[in-house]
């Protein structure tokens, strides 16, 4: 049964509002590049043709996040090298703290339950936050 959750939330689409500025940014690359309606942004010497897969893109945001010596605190006041979700909790922290609402935070993360989103706004907390704002970029 956990394959088959972990099947389907692989395969959720979410969607995810950006700035008009990225939008045009967005657009111009696609026809620079001209990749047309059903085009897509990123693909990869293993995806030839394809896109490039959800779980190559974090592995190379991990190995990136490595190389460049990106450290968080562990919460035990130790730090260790950054991966990919620790990006993923800063945008939603950041989120938070700008005034989004937590379902649209929800929504954008694909959580199913609002709970899961709720940890954010413990991170949104300032006392918290002074631990989060250690983190070394």
């Amino acid at each position: 049964m956990l394959e088959n959750r972990k099947q389907k939330k692989g395969n959720r689409r979410k969607r995810v509002y950006v700035s008009a500025d990225l939008m045009a940014l967005l657009q111009n690359l696609a026809r620079d590049q001209r990749l047309g309606y059903r085009g897509f942004y990123f693909r990869s010497a293993k995806s030839g043709d394809l896109p490039m897969s959800g779980v190559h893109a974090w592995q190379i945001v991990t190995a990136c996040s490595q190389r460049a010596a990106v450290h968080v605190d562990d919460g035990r006041g130790r730090l260790r090298l950054a991966n990919a979700r620790d990006f993923r909790h800063g945008a939603a922290v950041n989120q938070v703290q700008q005034g989004i609402p937590l379902s649209e935070v929800q929504q954008q993360l694909g959580h199913a339950r609002i709970d899961s989103t709720t940890i954010y706004t413990k991170l949104a907390n300032p006392e918290r936050r002074r631990m989060a704002d250690r983190v070394m970029w």
